[in-house]
Parts: structure tokens; C-alpha cells; sequence
């Protein structure tokens, strides 16, 4: 459904209005409500499955990257785990290296401000 505007301004749609006034709500069938706009995220997601960023596990389809080592086989049966001085290896370029993108690094700062 489209409302027409007066003058010069272009129709306006009952959803643009809709999303206009949910922030001025107070109450819904009897209940106290607040609604807040939404909230930027304090970081971003690494797969726990292939130790990339940007998306999570459950919707991962990657073959699995160890966090130790960046062989191909989960972290929890990694053959490493439980020794001590091991150096994180970095999953995309196998190096050694603490963080899986250094890029990422530089994201999270910046999201930290």
C-alpha cells in the first residue's frame, strides 16, 4: 500500500512509516516496551570449523582447519594439544603466527573504539 504524499515529496510506503513510529512506542497489548535501534557489533565472527572470519561454525561447510597446527582436522583432536611452547600457526598461510588474518587484528581495533 503506497500513501500518496502532498507537493513535490514521493509516496511514502506504510513500511517506512511503520519503521518511523516503532521507536516511539510505549506500550504493546498491555505491555511496557522499549525498542532500541540496533547495536554495532564489538567483534566479528571467526569459524570455529575453518578459523575464518566473517561467518560462524554451524554455517560453515569448509573442511575443518586445526587453531594449533592448520592441519586438517579439528582442534580438539589436534595430536599438539596439551604441549606447552607450541606457536599458533596461521590456518590460511600455515605460518607462525597468533592471528589467523592480520587484517582481523586491525578490524577489532577498530571496532574497539
Amino acid at each position: 500500500m503506497k500513501v500518496k504524499a502532498e507537493s513535490k515529496r514521493k509516496p511514502t510506503s506504510s513500511a517506512q512509516c511503520f519503521r518511523c513510529q516503532m521507536f516511539a512506542l510505549k506500550e504493546v497489548v498491555g505491555m511496557k516496551v522499549k525498542a532500541e535501534s540496533k547495536r554495532k557489533p564489538t567483534s566479528s565472527a571467526q569459524c570455529f570449523r575453518c578459523q575464518m572470519y566473517g561467518h560462524v561454525q554451524y554455517r560453515c561447510t569448509a573442511a575443518h582447519k586445526c587453531v594449533r597446527c592448520a592441519e586438517g582436522h579439528p582442534s580438539r583432536e589436534c595430536p599438539l594439544k596439551g604441549k606447552i611452547n607450541i606457536t599458533p600457526k596461521c590456518a590460511k598461510k600455515k605460518e607462525g603466527k597468533k592471528s589467523t588474518r592480520p587484517k582481523e587484528e586491525r578490524i577489532r581495533a577498530t571496532l574497539r573504539r
